[in-house]
């Protein structure tokens, strides 16, 4: 008898682990994904570092037309606190 419940334990914690390890992973996949559409986005809206604006303005290339790394990093940021309220904001009108 203790066997059989000893299985069953060792099976229930199995089980509840997997459950805990793919709810990690698929928050860690979303969150991920949310980073990447907030980089291109940033991207997209013409905030870029001098290396991109480089590339599309060329000798017309001013100080207005990019982003210091610090500058850049912020508005990926933003951009990314955007997207997770939204996410959050669905998740709550669902509720």
């Amino acid at each position: 008898m203790n066997g059989s419940i000893f299985t069953h334990n060792v099976r229930s914690l199995i089980l509840n682990s997997s459950i805990l390890y793919f709810s990690y992973y698929s928050k860690l996949l979303e969150f991920t994904e949310k980073l990447e559409a907030a980089c291109v986005g940033t991207v997209e809206s013409g905030k870029m570092t001098k290396d991109l604006a480089l590339i599309i303005h060329g000798a017309k290339l001013s100080r207005d037309t990019y982003l210091n790394t610090e500058e850049f990093i912020d508005a990926v940021a933003d951009d990314l606190q955007t997207r997770l309220r939204r996410r959050n904001n669905l998740l709550n009108s669902c509720i």
